[in-house]
């Protein structure tokens, strides 16, 4: 064989050979090269506020955004994959009404997608597609959506048909997830702590409102009189939206718990009093009933 045939076909083989490393170093690159970081697992939010779902491109400190991409999708577990945010080289687009990635970040690494005023339909998994030619890493992360309840307790007005009895209310609204707990507690002066109420407690089921959130209402019922005179009844609601359980307190008046012997006191008391205003009347009426009997004797 002549020398510059062996010597062509030895170039052939190093360019053969040098084409397949670097394919093997595109592929590999694609594979691991680029990686993206996610706020962990999960991210929570409140409803109607602004959120940012953080994912970023570490040891990119300057990254050209005309050769690179960036894909935003969102499902939950009854819905289909659904595109929420794209940016594509000078192109970008929100699927997602107020969706947006900030360039000025995405230079730096940061690719986080910005949502205003969530609703709770947008809870679910988020996914962060970034591109880098020849490069490509996803992230997911899953939006928990999260509404605090507006609690309050008071005293509900009694019926006529029924004067007996005295109901505290404790009612929460506007809360999701819809589980929540709700219990009563008493403070008297004898013990000089709270007791658990476990008796005479009557707690709806949560109900739905249009927008996703829950309602629920619970009832302590008292039946008067009642004994313990100037206590305290406490309503203690736990949700998931509080690091802690929320207390609210309401005192039954003395009017209240002294109802009955009251007026039994006030009807003993207004006998010598009515007698007090009676008696001269009576008097009066007896002095001008004598006169007028001499009278007409004399004048017969």
């Amino acid at each position: 064989m002549a020398p510059w045939s062996a010597l062509g076909m030895s170039w052939a083989m190093a360019m053969a050979l040098a084409r397949l490393l670097l394919a093997l170093w595109l592929a590999l690159a694609a594979a691991g090269g680029l990686e993206v970081e996610m706020a962990g697992r999960r991210q929570t939010v409140s409803l109607n506020k602004n959120i940012t779902i953080i994912c970023k491109v570490p040891g990119a400190p300057n990254l050209d955004i005309r050769t690179m991409g960036i894909r935003w999708f969102w499902k939950n577990q009854t819905s289909d994959l659904e595109k929420v945010f794209e940016f594509i080289g000078d192109h970008q687009e929100a699927i997602r009404p107020g969706a947006t990635v900030s360039l000025w970040r995405l230079k730096r690494g940061d690719a986080s997608l910005q949502l205003p005023a969530i609703q709770l339909r947008e809870a679910g998994e988020y996914r962060c597609v970034v591109v880098v030619t020849p490069q490509k890493a996803e992230g997911r992360v899953w939006l928990e959506v999260i509404a605090s309840p507006d609690s309050k307790l008071f005293w509900e007005q009694p019926t006529v048909n029924n004067k007996e009895e005295k109901h505290a209310v404790c009612k929460s609204s506007g809360f999701y997830p819809p589980n929540i707990s709700i219990r009563w507690k008493k403070w008297i002066q004898k013990s000089a702590q709270y007791q658990e109420i476990s008796e005479n407690i009557f707690t709806e089921r949560p109900v739905k409102n249009e927008d996703g959130t829950f309602n629920i209402t619970s009832y302590l019922k008292l039946k008067l009189p009642v004994e313990d005179t100037g206590a305290t009844y406490q309503c203690v609601i736990w949700h998931k939206s509080w690091p802690t359980s929320q207390k609210l307190n309401l005192t039954l008046p003395r009017g209240e718990s002294e109802k009955t012997p009251y007026l039994l006191y006030l009807w003993i008391l207004s006998i010598p009093v009515v007698g007090l205003i009676l008696l001269p009347l009576y008097f009066v009426w007896k002095g001008r009933y004598r006169d007028r009997w001499t009278s007409g004797n004399e004048t017969y």
